[in-house]
């Protein structure tokens, strides 16, 4: 990205910018009313638009409308976000499953499920407490 002078961390921050400003305002990686200038100077780097725009590159394409990030569904769509997220969610659970984590996970919320469940008369009698005790202290 020499067409910017910049060096290759403000590009990454540009770029990282630019995504987030096109996933937050945008269903479909268009900025309605965007120009080259207020890309620009949003993103904080002079010529990064034209940059983007280089016929090599083609990570923008500016219209009279405004600015559109190509391909913006094939990384920033609710589909894809999802697929990440279950990669990353699938990724876990077979490292979980190899350290053993997940079973012990399991076996505390099966615990927890068990205290949040009324007690036994047993457990009740134990502590010197009848049900309705129980439910106005828990209720």
């Amino acid at each position: 990205m020499s067409a910017t002078k910049a060096d290759k961390a403000a590009v990454l921050g540009a770029l990282f910018r630019l995504w987030s400003l096109a996933d937050t305002h945008t269903i479909d990686g268009f900025l309605h009313s965007y120009s080259t200038e207020i890309l620009d100077f949003e993103v904080g780097l002079e010529g990064f638009s034209a940059a983007l725009q280089d016929k090599h590159v083609r990570w923008l394409k500016v219209t009279k409308r405004g600015i559109s990030v190509p391909k913006f569904d094939d990384h920033n769509s609710k589909s894809a976000k999802r697929r990440a997220q279950d990669s990353v969610r699938k990724t876990s659970a077979r490292q979980a499953d190899k350290t053993g984590t997940r079973e012990e996970k399991r076996r505390e919320d099966t615990q927890k499920e068990e205290e949040e469940k009324a007690p036994s008369a047993e457990w009740l009698k134990k502590r010197g407490l009848s049900l309705e005790e129980w439910g106005k202290l828990n209720g």
